[in-house]
C-alpha cells in the first residue's frame, strides 16, 4: 500500500505537469517542475520511513531520530549543492526565463535559446 501510495502521488504531479505542457503555460510548467522535483525528494524520504516503520517493524520516531543524525551530517557535506537547488527554485519561482527565450551570457562566451529549466539545470541550445 505504501508503495502504490507512492507511485499514485507520483503519477499525480506527472500528469498536473502535463496537462500545463498541453495548455501551453510555461511559466506555470516551471514552477511545477520545481515543486515536483522537491516533492519528491520529500515524498521518497516519507515513504522509505513509513515502508522501513512498516516492514521491520520499528517504530517511526525511532528512525526519525537516527534520520535527524543522518541529515545533520548530510547537510554539511552537501551544503552547495543545497544552495544549488534553492537558487535553482528561486529561479524557476520568479519567472525570469522561459523556454524558448534566447540568452546570452559573455563570460562563458554562451549563447541560445533555452530548452529545458529544471530545479538544478537550465538547458540552451547552442548555435
Amino acid at each position: 500500500m505504501v508503495l502504490l501510495s507512492a507511485r499514485v502521488t507520483y503519477k499525480a504531479l506527472k500528469a498536473t505537469i502535463y496537462y500545463y505542457e498541453m495548455q501551453n503555460d510555461q511559466y506555470r510548467v516551471i514552477a511545477l517542475k520545481a515543486v515536483s522535483q522537491t516533492l519528491r525528494i520529500i515524498g521518497f524520504l516519507v515513504f522509505t520511513i513509513i515502508g522501513i516503520s512498516i516492514l521491520f517493524g520499528i517504530k517511526g520516531d525511532t528512525i526519525f531520530g537516527y534520520l535527524s543524525a543522518f541529515i545533520a551530517v548530510f547537510f554539511l557535506i552537501f551544503r552547495d549543492f543545497i544552495l544549488g537547488a534553492i537558487t535553482g527554485m528561486n529561479v524557476a519561482l520568479s519567472k525570469t526565463y522561459k523556454v524558448g527565450d534566447w540568452i546570452m551570457i559573455d563570460k562563458h562566451n554562451l549563447e541560445g535559446t533555452i530548452v529545458d529549466i529544471s530545479l538544478l539545470t537550465t538547458k540552451v541550445q547552442k548555435f
